[in-house]
């Protein structure tokens, strides 16, 4: 388990206005244990059934339509329950995922409020690419080229 520590020093105690400085150290907890520490054959993943992008979106609930933003490097982007990929994406899978997530996620029915209640855009990239990662890597798909 990580705990942060404070280093205790003579000039630190003398001293109010110096930082103090601090660290983390690792220590053991009661029923808690490390892979290193058990025993038996390495455990096989698990198989998953094939995956259907068409079946996944039905139950989901999502809506494909085509592809109509022209400008720019848009892999793809969802509005609403609808999503889209580029027929040009470079991993066209992934893009699926990460804009199924928006969807998932409720970042495309957030709308526009003035007072802040919308989860920031960095937020919600990051909350998509989390999910694109997990699925990708769930499924045995290329997450990223090179």
């Amino acid at each position: 388990m990580p705990i942060t520590r404070t280093l205790r020093t003579e000039e630190s105690n003398n001293d109010d206005n110096e930082q103090a400085e601090t660290y983390t150290s690792f220590i053991y907890k009661a029923r808690w244990f490390v892979a290193s520490q058990t025993e038996g054959e390495d455990l096989k993943p698990i198989a998953i059934p094939q995956w259907n992008a068409q079946q996944a979106l039905i139950n989901l609930n999502i809506e494909p339509v085509a592809f109509d933003l022209t400008g720019g490097n848009c892999q793809g982007f969802a509005r609403g329950r609808q999503l889209t990929i580029n027929p040009l994406a470079q991993l066209p899978h992934k893009t699926l995922l990460h804009e199924a997530a928006h969807i998932v996620l409720g970042h495309t029915s957030e709308g526009n409020f003035a007072d802040g209640e919308t989860t920031p855009r960095s937020s919600r990239e990051v909350e998509a690419e989390a999910v694109a990662l997990l699925c990708c890597e769930s499924l045995g798909l290329d997450y990223c080229r090179g």
